[in-house]
């Protein structure tokens, strides 16, 4: 779908003054149903451009259901993104911007451990599944039955957040079956993901073959949306662990948005 962040949330483009928000479209604090965050002021340019950017990445998806669920987030994604550029006086240029400018991308595996994006504490072995800080390249990962820790313990650098949508698995027989974030260490219930089902979903709706042997035509990623958009604030402890029912490779990538400032991307 074209444009459909943009074309979907056109109603947001607006000046917006410095106020403090309760914020109930995600969860900022487990076992709170709303939480109150101070805003960042915004001018109508700064919002068409946050549009604009967000529908870019939104488009490098061909699921659908992910287009959707970020059209569908954009409102917490540009609350929580006005929490990061509180106190800032640059004005937000997108993908042009430098030094401590606001950037918006999707979180990568070399991210996680980034003593100036998720680990400010600079603890060693924070990467992906608890390997060397930003060491990883991709989601890959080889499982045995049980948990694996994705997205070890850690406090988030004071200038950027993390909204976490949901999970992708890019594998024809995803391994992980159910998924578990934690947040300022209050664990929150295990919840349950079907990325297979998912997968078969997805591929069919988007081949519409069905007198030909799906295994063939199965490389589209599979997505499940999240209940509730998992918000990680600035200088918050997060941690986030996965279940699997079989063994072997996948891939299961968390689908969150990253914001943070544009030389925290240059020092990882």
């Amino acid at each position: 779908m074209k444009n459909i962040v943009y074309e979907t949330n056109k109603n947001l483009i607006r000046d917006y003054l410095e106020e403090t928000k309760m914020i109930t479209d995600g969860i900022i604090m487990p076992g709170q149903s709303e939480f109150a965050c101070k805003l960042a002021s915004l001018s109508r340019n700064e919002v068409n451009l946050f549009l604009m950017e967000l529908d870019a990445l939104a488009s490098q998806s061909i699921n659908n259901d992910m287009q959707y669920a970020i059209a569908n987030t954009a409102s917490l994604i540009l609350d929580i993104f006005r929490v990061v550029k509180l106190g800032s006086k640059h004005e937000y240029k997108g993908q042009c911007g430098i030094d401590h400018d606001q950037i918006m991308t999707w979180l990568a595996p070399w991210h996680i451990g980034s003593e100036y994006i998720t680990n400010a504490l600079k603890e060693v072995n924070k990467g992906l599944y608890g390997n060397i800080n930003c060491s990883n390249i991709s989601w890959l990962h080889h499982f045995t039955l049980g948990s694996h820790t994705i997205f070890p313990l850690q406090c988030m650098n004071k200038f950027s957040a993390i909204i976490h949508i949901g999970i992708s698995d890019s594998e024809q027989t995803p391994k992980v079956s159910s998924i578990r974030h934690q947040i300022s260490r209050i664990i929150m219930p295990i919840q349950t993901i079907d990325l297979y089902i998912s997968c078969i979903k997805n591929n069919r709706d988007i081949i519409n073959k069905d007198n030909v042997h799906l295994s063939k035509y199965i490389k589209f990623p599979s997505f499940v949306a999240f209940s509730k958009p998992i918000v990680i604030l600035p200088e918050r402890l997060s941690q986030v662990d996965l279940y699997a029912n079989i063994g072997g490779h996948s891939s299961p990538k968390l689908v969150s948005i990253l914001i943070t400032s544009a030389q925290a991307l240059n020092l990882q």
